[in-house]
């Protein structure tokens, strides 16, 4: 896998970075011990596979959904990507250009991209929940977390563009997904429940289709879905 031998490469070099920082620390401290006052240096950490770190799958397989690659029509649009087959998750609403928005951190949903054939997400949809005024004593501002959208799944009344209509498609098998970083530093939400899919118990995740309590972060084996969509769609 590609991601392995990068990870490997990584971890090589920081061994031979590691190398180089014991000879600079073994000379530092020879002449410390020797300088009245003078600090002694920090010794360097040797990297192990335990505690190197390297970034995560999930974040060099991610993608933006939007603004590009879009079927207009009146009322919204529909967004159509070829993506590497593969399991994903929605991360959050990001502009790319400035790296603001909302990371659905504390909540959000996995679906598998199968190769071959058109995977339908559903509508993205207002959060009407979360539409409302800042609450008092709020300081974010502007309130970042109320630009949360909903996601509506497949059903008989999910729109399909025209110029789509003849292509076969299939519903997006959404599971709930655990907790995650906010890699991106930006405001931090969750995406509003679902039926029959996600759901929550204060700051809890509920897997509705396993109907069990989702406790820990899901695993994620593919990457993550980051969506750019001001206006509903799907």
């Amino acid at each position: 896998m590609l991601y392995d031998k990068l990870r490997e490469e990584a971890f090589a070099e920081a061994k031979e970075d590691y190398a180089k920082a014991v000879v600079k620390y073994e000379r530092d401290l020879a002449v410390a011990k020797k300088t009245s006052g003078m600090k002694l240096p920090k010794k360097p950490v040797e990297p192990t596979e335990s505690n190197f770190q390297f970034t995560q799958f999930s974040q060099m397989a991610n993608f933006t959904m939007g603004p590009f690659n879009r079927f207009y029509s009146k009322g919204g649009g529909t967004y159509l990507h070829a993506v590497t087959p593969g399991t994903y998750r929605i991360f959050g609403q990001v502009d790319p250009l400035n790296g603001m928005g909302v990371c659905y951190c504390m909540g959000s949903v996995t679906f598998t991209a199968e190769a071959g054939k058109i995977v339908d997400l559903g509508t993205m949809t207002t959060d009407l929940a979360n539409s409302g005024p800042a609450e008092k004593g709020d300081s974010s501002s502007p309130r970042l977390a109320a630009m949360t959208l909903a996601l509506d799944p497949v059903d008989d009344t999910t729109p399909v563009d025209p110029r789509l209509s003849s292509l076969p498609r299939i519903p997006a098998d959404l599971h709930a997904a655990g907790k995650v970083a906010n890699y991106m530093g930006i405001a931090i939400s969750r995406l509003p429940a679902i039926k029959g899919v996600l759901g929550y118990q204060r700051d809890r995740i509920i897997d509705r289709k396993a109907t069990t309590e989702t406790a820990a972060p899901a695993s994620l084996e593919g990457g993550q879905v980051v969506l750019e969509a001001p206006n509903a769609q799907n």
